[in-house]
């Protein structure tokens, strides 16, 4: 087998000492991984909530047909999920964009969709909490630096 690398393989020469030393560009790379992260959560959290709305609204054998809602039926719930994962779709579109608004409609979004996977705890609850722990880390990652300090002009 040969260590030659072919041409469509990533470069092996190593970045200089200083690029790693360096804490701004190391600390702007993890912010950007880290966002980059959450846009690909949202998306997965979006799609999910889309592929359970339509279970929901199209009355599927997946959820328990005799359960009673405090708000409206099944159908209704189905389309705001619908709703709500287009919006996480769209969302994490923005975010990959590095746009503010994909931030706080990513925020809003995994907000409501993790309040509702609380209260969807007691139907299935290994799913409502992996989704819960899923937007719990999309909120971090997006609203860390959000409110981050401006350098002031001297």
């Amino acid at each position: 087998m040969s260590t030659r690398m072919s041409p469509y393989m990533m470069d092996s020469r190593p970045l200089p000492p200083d690029a790693y030393l360096d804490p701004a560009l190391r600390k702007a790379r993890d912010d950007q991984d880290l966002t980059t992260f959450a846009a690909f959560m949202l998306a997965i959290a979006g799609a999910l909530s889309i592929v359970y709305g339509i279970a929901a609204a199209s009355h599927s054998q997946f959820f328990d047909k005799d359960a009673t809602f405090v708000f409206s039926g099944l159908a209704t719930w189905g389309w705001a999920w619908i709703v709500v994962g287009t919006l996480q779709l769209a969302a994490a579109v923005s975010i990959l964009r590095r746009h503010m608004f994909g931030r706080i409609v990513g925020i809003a979004t995994a907000s409501i969709n993790a309040v509702v996977q609380m209260l969807g705890i007691a139907g299935h609850p290994f799913l409502s909490v992996t989704i819960l722990a899923v937007d719990v880390m999309v909120i971090y990652a997006l609203a860390r630096h959000m409110g981050a300090p401006r350098p002031v002009d001297a």
